[in-house]
């Protein structure tokens, strides 16, 4: 009975706790392709060796399934991409939202009205959000972004 009564009040105290799903950093997932009707042939995604976070000391390796964060301290990321025979740069400013959730959970940050800054080296720069992404094969979450580099 007694170990009964510790599973009840175990189980009210974690039911009884507010979710804070939303409280995650904005991310990134990049797509790097070319514009087929311009290009012949077969595509070869560029082959970056780091990634560097401008305005931060981190320094991430390339990968194309990795997510990139969105600074919330700034309303601009700007990432460095480098290997031995190229450097491009991603440069987008966008508007920060703070959204309060619950005493618990506090504010929340999303992203909205996104712009590709002069700054960017790729040929052209497409976002999607989480409302704007029905044209995507995937669902994104809420303070997912996806991004679709052309060059």
């Amino acid at each position: 009975m007694k170990r009964f009564l510790q599973l009840i009040i175990f189980t009210l105290i974690f039911t009884s706790c507010n979710d804070c799903e939303y409280g995650s950093e904005p991310t990134m997932n990049l797509q790097f392709t070319h514009d087929h009707t311009n290009h012949e042939g077969e595509y070869y995604p560029p082959d970056y060796d780091k990634v560097i976070l401008a305005g931060s000391d981190s320094v991430l390796t390339f990968s194309h399934s990795l997510k990139y964060p969105l600074s919330i301290v700034s309303d601009t990321t700007t990432l460095i991409f480098s290997n031995n025979e190229q450097i491009d740069t991603l440069s987008i400013k966008y508007t920060r939202n703070f959204d309060f959730e619950s005493k618990e959970c506090g504010y929340t940050v999303t992203l909205s009205d996104f712009q590709n800054l002069k700054e960017t080296t790729f040929d052209s720069v497409t976002i999607f959000t989480s409302t704007s992404s029905q044209s995507l094969l995937k669902e994104l979450n809420r303070n997912e972004y996806y991004i679709i580099i052309y060059n």
